[in-house]
């Protein structure tokens, strides 16, 4: 983007060696449509719906990748577009989300990795762009991204009102690149599945955790298969809590009630005379490590009721004696 508003610009090695956005074909993209804008009298200021619901859609989609939310940035040119966003993030990611949702002109002099730029402007009443006929603004819009940049916008609408030839250009230059297009294609971190996103509603049953269509099925370390589709986020698994019922057996041979990922509980003879019965064994253990620690629970139990027998044996009940 820089030769539409630098000349002779290069970039440094640092910026060609930066990583590529995960889970997206590419880096850079522009997703085109024209859905129309809406004019508020009252405020004097436009937004997009289509605009709005496909940035958080992509957000979270990025999101589910492992980005951080402080990696993320959602630029707009209305302060109507502005409050709308800010207001379905806090619905969709709580009020704590963390992504910077902000005007163009009041993000001059920063960076983010990841920028979601919504132009808003698209089939307005009278015909006109407005802010975006700005260059100088359109500079500071399209050039605050690290590593990726997705812009949202009806292009054709906006090379057509433009009162210079700058938004055919910039057209031009996506179009050449193939980074131009109403679809655009996520690639799956795990299986390198590809899938042609056509709408922003296509995210949550094309890629409903972020990876595609697939089940996971990674082996946990507690034995269980993961139940979520594929995900790109936490992919070693270090934080995903299973679900599953809790395979484990005591001594006495009961199931433990609980989740897989919540902690043992004493089991249902913990009122027996032999005393609590805290030790659960896992029942469907194939490595040696968790065989051999199974067993040696299993010894320790077997010696405390062994113990306790021979006790009663020798001293015989405790009565109560008043």
């Amino acid at each position: 983007m820089q030769k539409h508003f630098y000349d002779g610009l290069l970039n440094s090695d640092t910026v060609l060696s930066r990583p590529h956005v995960k889970g997206l074909q590419n880096d850079v993209f522009f997703i085109k449509h024209s859905y129309a804008e809406t004019y508020d009298e009252e405020i004097e200021s436009r937004r997009n719906g289509y605009e709005m619901r496909y940035a958080l859609a992509l957000a979270k989609y990025l999101l589910q990748q492992g980005y951080r939310s402080k990696q993320i940035a959602i630029l707009v040119t209305y302060s109507e577009q502005r409050h709308s966003l800010r207001k379905n993030a806090e619905r969709l990611f709580g009020y704590d989300h963390g992504i910077r949702i902000e005007n163009v002109d009041n993000f001059q002099g920063e960076e983010s990795d990841i920028i979601i730029l919504s132009l808003v402007r698209s089939e307005s009443e009278n015909g006109k762009i407005g802010y975006l006929n700005t260059k100088n603004r359109l500079c500071v819009a399209l050039s605050r991204a690290r590593i990726g940049m997705y812009v949202i916008g009806n292009i054709q609408y906006l090379a057509d009102r433009a009162s210079s030839t700058l938004w055919q250009e910039i057209k031009e230059t996506f179009g050449r690149k193939n980074y131009l297009s109403e679809h655009l294609i996520t690639k799956c971190q795990k299986h390198g599945t590809e899938q042609i996103i056509k709408s922003f509603k296509e995210f949550n049953f094309k890629c409903p955790e972020g990876g595609c269509q697939r089940q996971c099925e990674d082996i946990l370390e507690c034995g269980h298969v993961c139940a979520l589709y594929c995900h790109g986020y936490d992919m070693e698994h270090l934080e995903i809590k299973c679900e599953q019922p809790c395979q484990k057996i005591c001594y006495h041979n009961v199931q433990c009630q609980k989740l897989c990922h919540e902690e043992c509980e004493p089991c249902e003879f913990n009122e027996s005379e032999n005393g609590n019965c805290y030790y659960f064994i896992s029942e469907s253990s194939n490595s040696a490590e968790n065989a051999l620690e199974a067993e040696t629970k299993k010894q320790v139990v077997e010696e405390y009721h062994r113990e306790a027998e021979i006790s009663f044996f020798l001293d015989g009940p405790k009565l109560n004696k008043k």
